[in-house]
């Protein structure tokens, strides 16, 4: 038996990797969300801890926009001496 192809639009081309864009794209939302999830347990830990340093490494506190962002936390590496 013989497969004959059949051929594909550009149109159709576009419109199906459009749609696998899409599904990558809330593929890559999902693993965000893990992410920042895993980072807010991460520093709610450390802050209930009192970790704030350790080994070439700190949290800093950055101030929020009052009324229009919160307040939040980064790590940053601390220069050796």
């Amino acid at each position: 038996m013989t497969l004959k192809l059949i051929p594909v639009s550009e149109e159709r081309f576009l419109l199906e990797r459009m749609k696998g864009l899409e599904w990558s794209i809330d593929r890559l939302h999902r693993d965000l969300a893990a992410c920042e999830k895993e980072r807010q347990e991460i520093l709610d830990h450390c802050l209930r801890a009192g970790i704030t340093e350790a080994e070439g490494f700190r949290l800093v506190k950055r101030q929020g926009v009052p009324g229009e962002s919160p307040d939040s936390w980064r790590v940053e590496r601390v220069d050796q001496e």
